[in-house]
């Protein structure tokens, strides 16, 4: 509600009518519409970090560990991760579903932490941004089960440091192709499971090729680079 009544005020005082908007896809292009419908807006992928793939973890304890990087809120949707981490739980796998980003929603956090049952459920808090490469580090595979995202940077990080990715189709992400590395799917738990198992299999050298390619297609290909270009020429 607070956003809203804000950006009611702002599109009454016209306080944004001289402002160029940078939007990472047509769907944020779209919902900044939606507030300023006169806005000036350049579309633009927002640019990767350095392909960095990195090792396999390989710490015992736990067997198995999965990341989700962002705020707690429902809209991240962590619940359908938690349900995802205690089936593969069932299965006899040692699972740590760790989330790092803020609490910005307790009941959520609370929620999540009730419905963990069987794994060990990590709220690892905000970090700054070049310490979050540590933890996909020690990562095995990153759950990206958002409700809504204008793009997914946890997504596109995954890919830059080798990981594999199960992210919903509710991002940008069900309408490109990044390969192997990167399954998008409906919330469907039974789904998410069996995807989970066959990215664990594919082994590290394997992983890091198909990571490369969907780098290159999906985030650095010659048609981002040339819309990062128009931004800064606009």
């Amino acid at each position: 509600l607070r956003k809203r009544l804000w950006l009611m005020a702002q599109k009454m005082l016209g306080n944004y009518d001289d402002v160029t908007w940078h939007a990472s896809t047509e769907q944020e292009a779209e919902e900044i519409r939606n507030w300023f419908p006169q806005a000036r807006i350049l579309t633009a992928l927002n640019l990767p970090v350095p392909f960095d793939p990195q090792p396999t973890p390989t710490s015992d304890d736990p067997n198995l560990t999965l990341l989700s990087v962002g705020r707690v809120h429902p809209i991240k949707n962590y619940l359908h991760g938690v349900h995802v981490a205690n089936a593969l739980a069932d299965s006899g796998l040692k699972i740590c579903y760790r989330i790092v980003g803020p609490i910005e929603d307790r009941d959520e956090a609370a929620r999540l932490k009730q419905a963990a049952q069987g794994i060990t459920l990590e709220f690892s808090g905000p970090v700054d941004p070049p310490e979050v490469k540590q933890h996909f580090a020690k990562a095995h595979l990153v759950l990206v089960p958002s409700l809504n995202e204008n793009f997914g940077h946890a997504v596109a990080e995954a890919i830059a440091h080798g990981r594999p990715v199960l992210v919903s189709d509710q991002t940008v992400w069900s309408t490109m192709k990044p390969g192997p590395s990167v399954s998008c799917l409906q919330l469907n738990v039974t789904d998410w499971v069996e995807s989970a198992r066959n990215l664990l299999r594919m082994d590290h050298d394997t992983l890091v090729d198909h990571s490369q390619e969907a780098y290159h297609s999906c985030l650095r290909d010659t048609q981002h680079l040339a819309a990062q270009r128009r931004l800064f020429k606009s």
